[in-house]
């Protein structure tokens, strides 16, 4: 975001900017919270300091994102669910606190200082920090300036057709950077309204959320649209767009969803690359077409796309400052997703670089064995892996989530029906549910 936050959102000082369970704030209310917070902190944080946001509210995001940028003052967005300790300048809301408590806004924030602080004077100033884990849960700190946030934020804007009066309904978390984003400061950029919900909200709360605000938009998670179809809500008169991102749609959700779908292809790294929609007909990983400003290239044996854009982060954050993004001269990042580009350049996806599992030096991709199984009527997610073979080397190993039960014995006559040999999963394990990030996005391990 940039320095001069508050010139930034669009819109009249007397309209509604933020709507969550509990009540509204105004933008004018928005901007003179974050002023007073900025002001807060400013006397509390050494120089070259990261704050850290471990806050539930989607209010006090909005309020502590813009109060950090308007100071200068990095934010480390955390998880508010996380128990793993923090050292340092750490921003809490809700609630008794033994930290220095402000009220803004209605808000009751706590800045709270255990140890040492987190310093690193090589972060860009008002920057923006997301913890990524990609598919293997181990977690580290993306830093985005305001420039490449604010170029992400324009882009998600125009192609979702945000718009000064309209609505729109957030229930990805804003702790992460496709909320954030697409759910939080790009509409509000753009002069339109944020309904904020928990990301465990039920589809009945979520219906009852956009048909109140009249929203436009609906920003989700996979998981959230799976609960959308179960519950079988037929979808508002109002909503243009329902967006998704962080995970492929099993295709009981895209044949059986009653909104129109888009999904949203990027990354803490690159910002948003592509929002394109999703329909029964499309091959499976088609994403659409970059957005503008965006530039796509497929280079390699293993047919890795390649992105130049101007919303790339600065780097990842490491106990030695920032560590910049592996980019060539061209400022061109190499994704570790495998895709084709079709002749109107569309992207289609086809798996991870590292997704791939040698079996006797036959390659098998997760994803074309998971998008078998998730065709049975009774499979509602599956996640497959590789495990170790003393004969073959690796062999594939599948988890599933039923919509009803059927016997294992049948996935697997299923699978050898649609798959090769080599291809087909050697076990099968029923779970409850998939383990998870916060985003939605399953989790190796």
């Amino acid at each position: 975001m940039p320095d001069d936050v508050s010139s930034a959102l669009h819109g009249n000082d007397h309209d509604v900017a933020l709507v969550n369970g509990s009540g509204s704030l105004t933008r004018g209310e928005l901007r003179a919270g974050a002023a007073r917070f900025a002001d807060f902190l400013s006397r509390r944080c050494e120089s070259g300091e990261i704050a850290m946001a471990q806050v539930d509210d989607g209010v006090a995001t909005a309020v502590v994102s813009m109060g950090c940028a308007m100071a200068g003052v990095p934010l480390a967005h955390v998880d508010p669910r996380s128990a793993v300790p923090r050292t340092g300048l750490l921003v809490r809301d809700g609630g008794p606190s033994d930290g220095d408590a402000h009220e803004v806004v209605g808000l009751r924030l706590s800045v709270v200082r255990s140890g040492e602080g987190w310093h690193a004077p090589d972060v860009p100033a008002g920057s923006q920090l997301f913890p990524t884990s990609g598919s293997t849960g181990a977690p580290k700190w993306v830093v985005r300036p305001p420039a490449s946030v604010l170029a992400d934020c324009a882009r998600i804007a125009s192609a979702l057709d945000y718009r000064p009066g309209a609505a729109v309904v957030t229930t990805a978390p804003v702790f992460h950077s496709y909320g954030f984003n697409t759910g939080l400061v790009a509409p509000l950029l753009a002069g339109a309204a944020v309904r904020l919900v928990g990301p465990r909200t039920l589809p009945s709360a979520i219906a009852k959320a956009v048909a109140e605000v009249g929203a436009v938009v609906l920003v989700g998670l996979p998981f959230q649209y799976r609960l959308v179809v179960d519950s079988s809500w037929p979808g508002s008169p109002t909503l243009e767009k329902a967006v998704s991102s962080g995970a492929p749609l099993p295709d009981t959700v895209v044949g059986g969803l009653l909104l129109p779908l888009v999904n949203a292809y990027g990354s803490s790294e690159t910002g948003t690359v592509s929002i394109g929609p999703v329909t029964p007909v499309l091959e499976p990983g088609t994403v659409g077409r970059p957005l503008t400003g965006v530039e796509v290239r497929v280079e390699g044996p293993d047919g890795e796309l390649v992105v130049v854009t101007d919303s790339l982060a600065a780097g990842y954050l490491g106990p030695d400052g920032v560590r910049p993004l592996p980019v060539d001269g061209a400022r061109s990042y190499r994704t570790g997703d495998r895709a084709v580009l079709g002749a109107d350049g569309t992207i289609r996806l086809l798996g991870r670089i590292g997704d791939v599992i040698n079996v006797s030096g036959k390659k098998v991709s997760r994803s074309t064995v998971e998008r078998a199984l998730c065709a049975h009527p009774a499979v509602g997610e599956a996640q497959v892996l590789a495990e170790a073979d003393p004969v073959r080397g690796e062999v594939p190993v599948a988890r599933v989530v039923l919509r009803y039960p059927v016997p294992v014995a049948d996935l697997v006559r299923w699978a050898r029906g649609r798959l090769d040999p080599h291809e087909v999963p050697r076990k099968v394990e029923i779970r409850d549910e998939l383990p998870r990030s916060a985003t939605g996005k399953p989790i190796v391990g």
